[in-house]
């Protein structure tokens, strides 16, 4: 449940109206030392790395010597002292972090917000990379009054770096407890979070006065900003909450754990193996042997029928390919990122029944083990055969004209990840859709339908043509159209590529569309 904020009235009087946002100009120096975190926070879109990570947080904590003690007097200093404290500080164990809470003040007096697409982007990147850091600083601000929307997201990105520092991103299991009684659960969390340190449990509290429809309501809200893959624990208290586990586990992406009775020392018991990164499985195996409680334990990668996503690289490929697929599937069928150990894991000990709900599994390698499930290479779903295995596949969930959608997307997606690597400069969204635009053209006068796994070559060949033309003025190689056919390629390729010479002041030779040719005969001359 969402606590009601006290009173600026409980703090005394303001010298600052959250309404009114502070003069930058006053202080040159203060304007140039945000203008120069804008920047580093830019660079961080493109740059994630440490170095420039370490540059951000040095710039924001060199802010300090711009808080002025007066401020530190005024009621709404002492309304985000005090939350800083029992938000971060208590509840989420991290009371190290008390030295953050006055830069981050200042920001907030002045508003400061950077331009929404950094905040789009470093929202992204931070939600696969620190995301246990960023779901405390979206608890904080969502408790504070939001001065400028804009300014809250920019100031949650600011305090999860900062966070990141304290936080273990490690901890892979996800726990919530939830209790009837004013502070009873979140009393449990600040002992069990300060104890181990860090940030392990969340916590909701119930009203004795109110139904159980609301907390399942804020339970699902929180379940939906978690990775679950790896596991999820539940703890309640006797009685009616009881019933959660029913309501909340088709929203789940891997196994459940439903502790039947919330106990300080149960928690803490939990928290420190969630902390050591034992695994679910043993750590849901010697619940149910050593609590004299109840314990209910629920198996899979989800409860609803789900399609696995698993990349070698890591999950990053695979959320992005998971967010490729879910908008063309029924609200009901979950696309779900796997870490690739996990995926083999599974396998290796033949735990099938975490696939009983998989429709199918893709991956970057093959499966050379035998499976209890379909599935395929994610390659493989751009050429004939995988296209075909998708559409029966998904026959019963999607129509003929999705399945195509999709499949374009992921090759637009493919092409783009690897031209991306290889262009110096040029756009690769705005190159990829000339080039598609190119590749119409070519099937729409010869007739064709090629398969996902020719156009990504296509559109490597034609881009990096393009962007070659622009930096090097080579002599041109003189050759001769061989056949008809030939000939008339090269007659209908200056026409199709006279766009593109125009816009990037560029001459594509005879040579360079008798190597295209060469990709495409096989295909035209059938």
């Amino acid at each position: 449940m969402v606590e009601e904020l006290p009173t600026f009235a409980k703090y005394g009087n303001f010298l600052i109206d959250p309404n009114t946002v502070l003069e930058r100009s006053g202080n040159s120096l203060i304007k140039k030392s945000f203008l120069k975190l804008e920047m580093l926070l830019k660079q961080l879109e493109t740059n994630y790395s440490h170095e420039e990570i370490s540059k951000c947080k040095l710039a924001i904590q060199n802010l300090k010597c711009f808080v002025d003690p007066s401020s530190i007097k005024s009621g709404l200093y002492l309304q985000h002292n005090n939350l800083f404290q029992k938000i971060i500080g208590n509840q989420f164990g991290l009371a190290n972090t008390t030295y953050l809470e006055p830069v981050l003040y200042l920001l907030y007096s002045y508003h400061f917000e950077v331009d929404e697409k950094i905040i789009d982007s470093l929202n992204e990147k931070f939600s696969n990379l620190i995301s246990r850091s960023l779901h405390v600083a979206k608890n904080f601000y969502s408790k504070l009054p939001i001065l400028v929307p804009q300014s809250q997201k920019t100031l949650e990105l600011i305090l999860a770096l900062l966070l990141s520092d304290h936080v273990d991103e490690n901890i892979k299991l996800r726990g919530l407890m939830v209790a009837h009684g004013e502070n009873t659960a979140t009393s449990i969390q600040n002992v069990v979070n300060s104890s181990c340190g860090t940030y392990i449990f969340d916590a909701l509290d119930m009203p004795i006065d109110t139904g159980v429809e609301p907390i399942i309501d804020e339970a699902k809200k929180l379940i939906a900003s978690f990775n679950t893959t790896e596991g999820f624990i539940l703890m309640v208290d006797m009685g009616s909450l009881g019933q959660l586990y029913s309501e909340i586990k088709s929203h789940l992406d891997g196994d459940l754990l439903v502790v039947n009775n919330l106990t300080t020392l149960t928690s803490l018991d939990l928290a420190l193996k969630m902390q050591q990164n034992i695994s679910f499985k043993q750590i849901a195996e010697a619940a149910d042997r050593d609590y004299e409680i109840g314990v209910q334990y629920y198996e899979g990668f989800s409860q609803s029928p789900n399609i696995l996503v698993s990349c070698i690289s890591g999950l990053g490929i695979a959320q992005k390919v998971s967010e490729i697929i879910q908008p063309f599937l029924p609200s009901d069928i979950k696309v779900i990122p796997v870490d690739y150990n996990s995926l083999k894991e599974k396998i290796k000990s033949k735990e099938w029944a975490y696939f009983d709900r998989t429709l199918f599994v893709l991956t970057t390698l093959d499966i050379l083990e035998p499976v209890e499930f379909r599935h395929m290479k994610l390659y493989d779903l751009l050429d004939a055969s995988g296209e075909n295995n998708l559409k029966r596949w998904l026959a019963p969930y999607m129509t003929s004209e999705e399945i195509d959608g999709f499949s374009q997307q992921l090759l637009r997606f493919f092409s783009k990840e690897g031209i991306s690597e290889r262009l110096s400069f040029l756009n690769p969204d705005v190159v990829i859709r000339q080039v598609e635009e190119i590749n119409a053209k070519y099937e729409s006068y010869y007739g064709l339908n090629l398969d996902g796994k020719v156009k990504l070559n296509l559109y490597m060949h034609i881009a990096l043509m393009i962007e070659r033309l622009m930096v090097q003025k080579n002599a041109e190689v003189k050759v001769e159209p061989q056949t008809e056919a030939e000939k008339d390629f090269l007659k209908i390729s200056h026409s199709i590529f006279q766009p593109i010479e125009l816009k990037y002041n560029i001459h594509i030779s005879n040579y360079k569309i008798s190597l295209l040719y060469e990709l495409f005969k096989q295909f035209i001359n059938k």
